[in-house]
């Protein structure tokens, strides 16, 4: 488990009814480009394919049922093509010629996009004909309407998480055959994602193993029960399997190749990254410069470091070593696909160490409570966020008080060390 909000206020204002419109603009006619935000695929496309599409060129506007769930927000939102001759404040676009954005896999397409970018790009006016898209569309259903790159897909599983997630991603590799992280507790959540693997495993595409990131509740919901469905083993570190009450037959250190499907060497690695559980691994890909981060990072809000059994000081110290690597693509636990990498790592050092900073100036050099400190260091949370706030708190002072920074005091209170 691990996100929470650090602000009382969301973003989604999406059209009527509450629905999201997620964007895809195509810009000028020859040769088609499209725009994309600066800031990468965060915001963009995601989710499963059960509400609706709309489409539109000029004046025509149409509407296709059953495709697009956002899962993370649980509301339907709008997919949206435009077809424009400029792109206004072109400077916060990156414009890419599709054909470039379609060849190039360092681009994350959902099913959706792509769908959308392979059939209208290439023409002068958008047309979309209800009927033959809805038989198309059919094709999306599924496991195939997870899939977000060639070898990978990410299914949202309702998980009982920290707000404001309410879906742990569970990952499929296919080359190395992995299960990640599948979190869904309630029967029918558990039972879409046995479905969803044994479509996968009908289209000739080998499991071979449950793989845990981490201990936490919100990661092995389904752990034990696809186990025995499916006949797998379930893998992860030593500190995680000291953590559960789950037979673990594999145990993986910091730099061990993952085999693949043809117990070879694979092109995965697993990276010992201790801070926010004892046993927490990421996998790496060194040549696409991919990483499934599990709690790392999340693709919206930030993560929890609780005291109980987190660690800030190793925390910062795993997330600073990720950003060594300089990935392209980060895979959370929660949210969407990040793109730019390193600069989201880096972004989340920088947030805990202006945090810690913020601790240290509420602490005085003479005994100050607790309370005292919360409200001088947290006083841009909302009230729903600081119960959260409290034990994020509790884990900057414990890293301070190990740098002898703080020194704790009698009834809860702590004093800078001058």
């Amino acid at each position: 488990m691990g996100r929470y909000i650090t602000d009382g206020k969301s973003d989604r204002n999406g059209p009527e009814r509450g629905l999201e419109q997620h964007t895809i603009t195509l810009v000028g006619l020859s040769p088609v480009r499209v725009a994309m935000g600066r800031r990468g695929t965060v915001r963009r496309f995601y989710g499963d394919h059960t509400g609706p599409i709309v489409v539109r060129s000029g004046d025509e506007r149409i509407t296709v049922a059953g495709v697009v769930e956002d899962p993370y927000a649980e509301t339907y939102g709008d997919l949206e093509v435009q077809h424009i001759e400029t792109c206004e404040n072109e400077a916060d676009w990156l414009l890419c010629p599709v054909s470039e954005v379609l060849a190039d896999r360092s681009y994350v397409l959902h099913p959706a996009e792509r769908f959308f970018l392979e059939r209208f790009a290439s023409r002068n006016r958008i047309h979309l004909a209800g009927l033959e898209t809805k038989r198309d569309w059919e094709k999306l259903n599924g496991i195939a309407g997870h899939q977000v790159a060639p070898d990978l897909f990410v299914v949202p599983l309702r998980s009982p998480t920290l707000p404001p997630a309410r879906h742990t991603n569970m990952v499929v590799v296919r080359e190395a055959g992995l299960v990640i992280d599948p979190a869904a507790v309630s029967p029918a959540e558990r039972d879409r994602a046995l479905t969803l693997l044994r479509e996968y495993q009908s289209q000739d595409r080998p499991l071979q193993a449950i793989w845990l990131t981490h201990h936490h509740h919100d990661h092995i919901g389904s752990a034990a029960f696809l186990s025995d469905r499916l006949g797998l083993p379930v893998w992860g570190h030593s500190e995680t399997a000291n953590r559960l009450d789950l037979p673990m037959e594999r145990l993986f250190r910091d730099g061990e190749n993952i085999p693949n499907c043809g117990n070879n060497d694979g092109t995965w690695r697993a990276l010992h990254t201790p801070g926010h559980a004892p046993g927490h691994l990421c996998l790496w890909h060194a040549s696409t410069r991919r990483l499934i981060a599990g709690d790392m990072v999340a693709g919206e809000g930030t993560i929890l470091i609780d005291p109980e059994d987190g660690d800030m000081g190793q925390y910062i110290d795993s997330l600073r070593f990720l950003a060594g690597l300089n990935p392209g693509q980060l895979f959370p636990a929660h949210g969407p696909v990040i793109m730019q990498g390193r600069a989201y790592l880096e972004y989340y050092v920088k947030h805990r160490l202006e945090r810690e900073q913020k601790v240290l100036l509420a602490v005085g050099t003479e005994p100050t409570e607790f309370s005292h400190i919360l409200s001088g260091s947290y006083d841009d949370v909302g009230p729903a966020a600081v119960p959260f706030a409290m034990r994020s708190l509790r884990s900057h002072l414990k890293k301070l008080v190990s740098e002898g920074q703080v020194q704790p005091c009698a009834n809860d209170c702590f004093r800078r060390v001058s």
